[in-house]
């Protein structure tokens, strides 16, 4: 659907979140920012019942907040083309919100301009007029910061006479194209991409009703608005997913874990006795306060009564251990300190409302006004003046006059010539401060700092596992110009490698120009502060209980086989044991598994670790583990883990020695690995560890 100019243009363009510090920069002004609102019936609330409460730019003042004063400037059937038919240039909104000297101008208009009669006539002049329309605004007074709205996703091919395909292939390429040649460029907001797939919200397939208004304000607030608040004890959602009895189309369970109020699950039918919505947060949590937030877009769809369930497997919920009645806005489900992994809410009552959630909250609320102890590790700080290198088209160096607080150098990234980074170019290449490789299981997020002599760029971000698997994407958050500014990268979003054994982060750049990196840290909250820089790295005590190097040291359960295989071996090493299971059922204790022994012979002692971690890879995924711990006296011990396989690639799991009885585990001498489905298993480096940070002993 997209254009190739499309998605360079994106890629080179992507802006989200851009304003943070527009807003710190008028903390000192007395009167609020004023944001003109510019565009046709789009921008007017042509699609909703109330524009004066319910229209896009309505909705942005209420996000916004008092800090702020949005007006609306939309006016129906308006277009971006000086001789389009009815042309935005000859209207009173467009005097009105010129003389207003707005602090920030967000124009959307292009929507009419796809009509035949305008587009065949004029299409030509649109990248000019819409230049010219930015220019004019630039030029004012005020001089505001200009925004381009990429227009709305049309749905249908001629809805009043407006063509989608036109506008998917020539009008948002166009606007893209303008704002690109713009000097400084024009930062774009993302909001055809964003109504995309809602055809639910577009009624007459052109204007948004007021969920489609609210996706819309949502949209460009990320853009233009400071950062919002994480609630306080809030747990970071990256990576989880969500699952209902019913869904309401694009409504989709997912909706209530996206950060955004203008989204939501609903469930489409009125409600009934036994409706349920389940979050899997992907390991063990520990809360104690659950939010199902409605916001005032879906105030009436709350549960009228509920009870709510946790779960470590997904399958045995036991008895409710919270119930009560929904509230209109928000209801807030409090509960005894917990630790579970799923949570289930089930409705109970009946009634013709339906049943949805925009937002779903799990908080660890202790009444504390002390900071949570942070779990930060380091990558690079660059205070050592080393470990980094330059990727093609760039040079690096380490930089004295410039660095982020606390530190006294950073590295400094030079782009020669404006191109797409991929995942080597224009960039700086970057390994950890302690060699090796770091162990980012267990944190959520990968945060940095960068400083331009530009502003509003994105940064192209690149991750390498030891076994040289690559990730890499756009950040969505953007540079400040001349300013320190920390970008965090959701690590739920970073798939196909394995995050136990990072050894090289690049950062990437499209533009031309001068950059500033300092200060990669992983974190598992948003609020952890950069590590100290006397930090140094845990000395671990982990020991080995069998790495396969040697080929030996396992046989097969009944019902299996078993094999060394020098074809797939995790980091560090060159060996796994392949494990083939033939039919599928119970492993018990001995059957469908590997029976692995000490690769020092005899027996181990585990006493003074808490944890069991292998390493395991499958062709399906999603498989938990059966884990058989035999002592020297034949006792056993055998259980399922909590965490699953993940599809082709090798993932760390963790066994916490603490739910292990009955065994002496002092002399531990054999560990059966089982699984329940048939298929092929690959199984390495089981080590015992007294901490999740401890990494895999030295080879």
């Amino acid at each position: 659907m997209r254009k190739m100019l499309y998605m360079l243009l994106t890629a080179l363009l992507f802006v989200s979140a851009s304003l943070w510090a527009r807003g710190s920069e008028r903390v000192h002004a007395a009167s609020p920012i004023k944001v003109a609102a510019v565009g046709d019936s789009i921008t007017a609330g042509a699609g909703v019942s109330n524009p004066s409460t319910q229209s896009y730019p309505a909705r942005l003042q209420t996000l916004l907040g008092a800090g702020y004063e949005v007006r609306n400037y939309g006016v129906s059937g308006t277009t971006m083309l000086k001789y389009g038919d009815s042309p935005y240039w000859n209207t009173q909104a467009y005097s009105d919100s010129s003389n207003w000297n707005p602090d920030i101008v967000v124009i959307q208009l292009g929507t009419n301009d796809t009509k035949s009669w305008n587009w065949q006539a004029h299409g030509s002049e649109f990248v000019a007029d819409t230049k010219a329309l930015i220019d004019h605004y630039r030029q004012l007074p005020s001089h505001p910061t200009v925004y381009l709205n990429l227009s709305p996703y049309v749905y249908g091919a001629n809805a009043y006479g407006i063509d989608s395909a036109v506008m998917q292939n020539q009008v948002v390429p166009k606007q893209l194209q303008a704002a690109s040649e713009m000097s400084p460029a024009v930062p774009v907001i993302h909001v055809n991409e964003a109504t995309q797939n809602m055809q639910l919200y577009f009624p007459d397939a052109v204007h948004p009703n007021e969920r489609g208004a609210a996706v819309i304000a949502e949209t460009v607030r990320q853009s233009i608005g400071p950062a919002q608040p994480i609630p306080a004890g809030m747990l970071d959602r990256s990576g989880w997913t969500a699952t209902a009895s019913a869904s309401n189309g694009i409504e989709n369970p997912g909706k209530a874990l996206d950060d955004l109020l203008s989204t939501r699950w609903s469930s489409g039918t009125a409600q009934t006795s036994g409706m349920w919505f389940v979050v899997d947060m992907k390991g063990q949590k520990t809360f104690n306060q659950v939010v199902l937030d409605n916001a005032d877009l879906s105030a009436g769809d709350y549960p009228i009564q509920y009870q709510l369930y946790l779960s470590n497997d997904g399958s045995n919920w036991g008895t409710a251990v919270a119930s009560g009645a929904g509230a209109q806005t928000a209801t807030t489900i409090n509960l005894a300190q917990s630790t579970a992994r799923y949570i289930k809410v089930t409705q109970i009552g009946s009634g013709p409302a339906w049943w949805s959630i925009q937002d779903f909250r799990v908080l660890l609320s202790n009444g504390s006004t002390q900071p949570p102890v942070s779990t930060a590790i380091w990558f690079q700080n660059f205070e050592a003046g080393t470990g980094f290198s330059a990727g093609t088209g760039a040079t690096v160096a380490s930089d004295p006059s410039s660095a982020n607080t606390g530190g006294a150098k950073s590295v400094k990234l030079t782009v020669s010539a404006s191109g797409e980074p991929g995942t080597a170019s224009n960039s700086v290449k970057i390994t950890p401060q302690t060699g090796g490789s770091v162990d980012a299981t267990g944190q959520s997020l990968l945060n940095f700092f960068i400083k331009d002599t530009q502003g509003a760029n994105t940064i192209r971000v690149t991750i390498v596992d030891s076994a040289n698997a690559t990730w890499n994407g756009w950040t969505t958050s953007s540079s400040v110009q001349n300013q320190w500014t920390k970008i965090s990268l959701p690590l739920g979003s970073v798939t196909g490698i394995n995050k136990a054994a990072i050894k090289e982060i690049r950062i990437g750049e499209w533009n031309s120009g001068v950059y500033y990196v300092d200060d990669l840290y992983f974190a598992g909250a948003a609020s952890d502060p950069v590590p100290a820089f006397s930090q140094q790295p845990p000395v671990s005590t982990a020991i080995w209980f069998q790495n396969f190097e040697a080929g030996t040291g396992f046989s097969a359960g009944t019902g299996a086989t078993v094999a060394s295989d020098p074809s797939s071996a995790n980091t560090g090493g060159a060996k796994s044991v392949k494990l083939t299971v033939s039919a599928s059922g119970d492993p018990g204790t001995t059957s469908n598994s590997v029976k692995i022994t000490p690769q020092a012979g005899g027996s181990v002692d585990a006493t003074g670790q808490s944890l069991l971690n292998f390493f395991i890879k499958d062709t399906q995924g999603s498989n938990t583990i059966r884990v058989t711990i035999v002592d020297s006296a034949n006792a056993t011990w055998n259980g399922w883990t909590t965490s699953s396989s993940v599809q082709n690639q090798w993932t760390k799991i963790s066994l916490p020695l603490g739910s292990v009885t009955g065994i002496n585990k002092a002399a531990i001498k054999e560990i059966r690995i089982g699984e329940w489905n048939t298929g092929v298993y690959y199984v390495d480096d089981l080590y015992f560890a007294s901490s999740t940070t401890d990494p895999i002993p030295s080879f």
